[in-house]
């Protein structure tokens, strides 16, 4: 049975990191034109690669109206694209926003907040070089999630897909996930104020994961961990400092669910969720 259209899209919004500070030097002035056009040369192929209308693709800034199923997978390749296009001459950064709006929701607000989510969530929370991703909803609540490249990335993928195809594969004969278990992970992080350490906030979400409808009897307490300890990384936000080592960039140890529930609304576009 075909699914019913979905009544939300995506819209994209990427922008280079400092790299107006660099124009600033005459010996750079050449090599960054000469690289910012190749990038855009690229971006109007990238975005028909993934099903998505381009609105605008000049210097570092790329605007464009996606599927919500390839937003993600465009913005990765955008930002491979960039760096790629930068390679041995200029030492620079994407960063990116992905809206995921109704399509009742007006665009110039869509369009606004998607500046805001890049200027605040992106660039001036996560650090730059960064991807941030908020979910707009009709009734005015939304997710908002954002976290470095370094963090966000595994594979050539977010990892919040690779997660959210973890889970898929403990779905039930029917292919269906229960959604009780993403918000029991927002009831427990009010619990780990409490002073939780990371090692027993992954137990005892491992155990809520083991307990949940369709898993239970299929996974056991190392595969759960497998699971919930990436996302519980992915739940921390984390601050990219551009000086220091990754290992030394501030982690906020109190996670946020949005990561999680980001996490669970793929699972749903999918079909795996109940």
């Amino acid at each position: 049975i075909d699914k019913a259209p979905t009544p939300f899209y995506a819209v994209l919004l990427m922008d280079g990191d400092s790299l107006g500070a660099q124009m600033s030097n005459s010996d750079n002035q050449q090599k960054i034109a000469t690289s910012l056009n190749a990038f855009t040369a690229r971006v109007p192929e990238v975005v028909r690669e993934h099903n998505g209308f381009l609105i605008y693709a000049g210097g570092d800034d790329v605007l464009a109206l996606l599927p919500l199923e390839d937003a993600l997978r465009c913005a990765v390749a955008c930002r491979d694209t960039y760096t790629q296009a930068f390679a041995g001459e200029i030492n620079t950064t994407l960063s990116g926003a992905v809206l995921y709006a109704h399509v009742k929701t007006a665009l110039g607000e869509v369009l606004r907040q998607a500046h805001d989510v890049l200027d605040d969530e992106a660039k001036d929370g996560a650090g730059r070089d960064a991807i941030a991703i908020r979910v707009l909803k009709p009734g005015g609540d939304h997710l908002t999630w954002a976290q470095p490249w370094e963090i966000a990335l595994e594979g050539g993928k977010l990892k919040l897909e690779n997660l959210a195809a973890e889970l898929a594969k403990a779905s039930d004969s029917e292919g269906q996930f229960s959604s009780k278990f993403f918000y029991r992970m927002r009831e427990r992080f009010t619990l780990f104020k409490d002073g939780l350490d990371e090692a027993q906030q992954a137990a005892l979400l491992a155990a809520d994961y083991i307990a949940s409808g369709p898993a239970v009897g299929k996974v056991n307490m190392q595969q759960a961990r497998k699971i919930i300890e990436p996302l519980l990384v992915q739940c921390r936000p984390v601050v990219r400092e551009i000086d220091k080592p990754q290992l030394e960039w501030k982690v906020v140890k109190q996670p946020k669910a949005d990561a999680a529930l980001l996490v669970r609304g793929i699972v749903r576009e999918r079909g795996g969720e109940r």
